[in-house]
């Protein structure tokens, strides 16, 4: 019972942030992305919002136990740095991602603590990244 309350609880935050999200994005990123890592990373869902330099992704997990957030700005030209806001598990993650056109990016994990939670994603190294809708 309590686990169906909290999994209606991220529900509804998620739809409402979902909801409210589309009035202010617009950018050329936005969409729904997956990763090509070979972990089970690559089985879950990513959606970019872009509003002039920041961006904000939303993972999904494909076991539907749960999602994260992250958010950053765009360094410079077609690259962003990226950190956790949100995460049930306690996991901060820090990442990089570069865009090398409008349907693929090269994705970085710079830091995860604690770093099993992050799906035996190796820390400093690229992985790529495809946007399908």
């Amino acid at each position: 019972m309590r686990n169906s309350k909290k999994l209606l609880k991220v529900t509804i935050l998620s739809l409402s942030l979902l909801l409210a999200l589309p009035a202010v994005a617009g950018g050329v990123y936005d969409g729904v992305w997956t990763l090509n890592s070979g972990t089970e990373a690559d089985n879950d869902y990513y959606v970019i919002y872009q509003n002039g330099s920041t961006l904000l992704l939303i993972s999904n997990y494909a076991a539907t136990d749960g999602w994260e957030a992250w958010t950053g700005q765009m360094d410079s030209g077609d690259k962003a740095t990226l950190s956790t806001i949100i995460n049930g598990e306690g996991v901060n993650s820090q990442f990089t991602i570069e865009f090398s056109s409008l349907t693929n990016a090269t994705i970085t994990l710079e830091s995860c603590v604690p770093a099993i939670e992050c799906d035996g994603i190796p820390v400093g190294v690229p992985i790529s990244a495809s946007k399908f809708f």
